[in-house]
């Protein structure tokens, strides 16, 4: 029997072929309708109050951790709420009905199996932004314990110290 050698040219050659034609029979398949695309939308996040005071009273208690700070009240203003992108699956139908075409659009949010139950597919979270953080503290009226807390907040927040405000609590010593 006699053996055909193959050289890597070849090779590549009809293995490119093979693809081709693969592609050319999908393409055939798939008719007028276009396949579902990976796409986004961008939904504004529902931020809570409670989550942003929830964040406020954690400040507050690391703050008041700074010797001679005493007891400390914080506010946490926001430039924008943030937002969650989702994954979608777009669909395109078009027919032909006697020489008038028209095209429908469906949009869904692509969902995917998470240990038993189905959650939507996030691409992408962008929390919400800090504009600027106020800190009244009793012991603001020292000159290092204010340098302190406007140091503690800008490294937590990535904040520059020029958005940050501390006061001095009213009647406190």
């Amino acid at each position: 029997m006699r053996s055909i050698q193959i050289s890597a040219g070849q090779k590549k050659y009809i293995a490119l072929i093979a693809g081709l034609t693969f592609l050319g029979i999908i393409f055939l398949s798939l008719g007028t309708e276009k396949p579902p695309a990976a796409n986004y939308t961008q939904v504004p996040a529902q931020a809570s109050s409670a989550d942003n005071a929830d964040q406020e009273q954690k400040l507050a208690e690391i703050l008041s951790q700074v010797e001679g700070a005493g007891k400390v009240s914080v506010q946490i203003s926001y430039s924008s709420e943030g937002a969650t992108s989702y994954a979608t699956n777009d669909k395109l139908r078009t027919q032909d009905n006697q020489g008038a075409v028209s095209e429908e659009q469906e949009k869904t949010i692509a969902f995917y199996n998470n240990q038993g139950s189905e959650a939507a597919l996030i691409l992408e979270k962008k929390e919400p932004v800090i504009a600027g953080v106020l800190i009244v503290a009793q012991g603001a009226d020292n000159a290092q314990i204010k340098r302190d807390l406007t140091t503690a907040a800008a490294v937590l927040f990535d904040l520059p110290e020029y958005k940050i405000t501390v006061l001095k609590m009213k009647g406190g010593d």
